[in-house]
């Protein structure tokens, strides 16, 4: 057995299942609106957040964690805020795109 095969395949597997967990955190994102909360926002800390959206806090901090480790928003550890960057509003809030 080729064990380079084997880790390969591996790795795809795990790649493409985080791809997947991905999207589905992103259409979440999009369709409870939640990156529009993040940019009307402008910084927010994951309580405000919660309270904002009055949802599940285990889920919605781990959504903010999933998002931020992704790079599709930003956390700054000095205020513990989360935000959404301006580039990125411009693609995940706008519907009419």
């Amino acid at each position: 057995m080729n064990q380079n095969k084997v880790n390969e395949l591996s790795e795809r597997i795990l790649n493409e299942t985080n791809s997947a967990m991905t999207c589905l955190n992103l259409y979440i994102g999009y369709k409870l609106d939640l990156f529009k909360i993040l940019a009307e926002a402008g910084g927010i800390s994951s309580a405000e957040f919660i309270a904002k959206t009055n949802l599940s806090k285990r889920y919605m901090q781990e959504w903010l964690e999933c998002m931020t480790v992704q790079g599709y928003i930003e956390f700054d550890s000095a205020t513990g805020d989360f935000t959404l960057p301006l580039e990125h509003q411009a693609v995940l809030c706008d519907r009419a795109n």
